[in-house]
């Protein structure tokens, strides 16, 4: 019965962190999850530094509506920030892209 109880412990470990992969994709996910949010990554990969303004000239969106999406990228840590002069200017978290893509390759393929 005892050598039962380390694989118990290794399951419900292995179960635990399989749980906190999904909850941590499906954070990340929800944040990519809308059209917009979609444009800004996008238009950052493609313009590192972008600042609001231009962000809101390509997406002809008023300024509120692109701070808006912009604070849910940041929370969920797929875009930050950094202010120089007067401008607030921002990029893509590739980490935390490339983290995301692992995790929903081990979701979809299980663990390795």
């Amino acid at each position: 019965m005892q050598n039962m109880q380390p694989d118990i412990q290794s399951n419900q470990m292995a179960e635990l962190t399989l749980h906190n992969d999904v909850r941590k994709a499906g954070l990340i996910l929800r944040a990519l999850d809308h059209p917009l949010r979609q444009i800004i990554v996008d238009h950052l990969a493609k313009n590192p530094n972008a600042t609001v303004t231009n962000l809101i000239e390509r997406l002809q969106q008023k300024q509120s509506i692109v701070s808006q999406h912009l604070a849910i990228l940041r929370r969920a840590k797929i875009v930050y920030s950094f202010k120089k002069a007067k401008f607030v200017h921002y990029y893509v978290n590739a980490e935390r892209i490339n983290e995301t893509q692992a995790l929903v390759s081990k979701l979809l393929n299980g663990p390795q």
